[in-house]
């Protein structure tokens, strides 16, 4: 959905590393037991308004691995895009900062966290990609089954 600023397109500005933290609580103990450990991860999606036409979007991917009670490792990345919207709908606005700009910015955010616990000595952690669509149509059911205070 990248393209030339004409109207209604959006244009990728940049995308970058916003926070990115990683530790080994356990070393060296843990880096004996890290084949066999297994990773979980959380991912989470947001976006801000930049100023009349810019937008960030970003995602927030708090992972670990632990082998049997043993944490191997904890890394937590935030990876984001800032995004030119020029006369882009709000709704489609929304949309694509929640779905499309996430599922575009994605496969970097992974790599980094798989190429990062590599160097760290560990097997890399490889997180599965979430379904941004699936995520987003259920935040929106939520908010709309809000009930809206007084």
């Amino acid at each position: 959905m990248t393209g030339s600023n004409a109207s209604g397109t959006v244009d990728l500005v940049a995308h970058y590393v916003r926070d990115l933290s990683f530790e080994h609580p356990n070393a060296p103990h843990s880096l004996m037991t890290a084949k066999g450990a297994v990773p979980v991860a959380n991912v989470q999606v947001s976006y801000r308004q930049i100023d009349a036409t810019n937008f960030e979007s970003f995602i927030t991917i708090t992972a670990s691995a632990k082998a049997d009670d043993v944490t191997v490792a904890i890394i937590e990345l935030t990876y984001a895009g800032t995004y030119r919207l020029p006369d882009v709908p709000a709704d489609l606005r929304e949309a694509f900062l929640m779905v499309e700009a996430p599922r575009e910015l994605f496969p970097f955010a992974r790599a980094l966290i798989g190429l990062v616990t590599q160097c760290a000595g560990i097997p890399p952690l490889l997180i599965a990609s979430p379904d941004f669509q699936e995520n987003y149509r259920i935040s929106r059911e939520q908010k709309l089954a809000r009930p809206v205070a007084s």
